[in-house]
């Protein structure tokens, strides 16, 4: 089972992280959706996730900067 996996999903675009969210969870894993690069920077840093989905192309900070960081 996937329940101990913790995604995290960044995307500018709320239907795309609800849509992706109800799937991953559907498949058992643990979702955490966030709008924002500093968040999600954040979690990484305190080992809040085991995979994470970036948005290559936001406003503000990119999914590229986010991997940079």
């Amino acid at each position: 089972m996937n329940k101990d996996v913790r995604v995290l999903l960044l995307d500018d675009d709320r239907d795309f992280v609800e849509a992706m969210g109800f799937f991953l969870k559907s498949r058992g894993y643990e979702v955490h959706p966030e709008w924002a690069a500093r968040e999600v920077l954040a979690r990484i840093k305190a080992g809040e996730a085991d995979i994470v989905f970036l948005d290559y192309a936001m406003p503000g900070m990119d999914g590229l900067r986010v991997l940079r960081a």
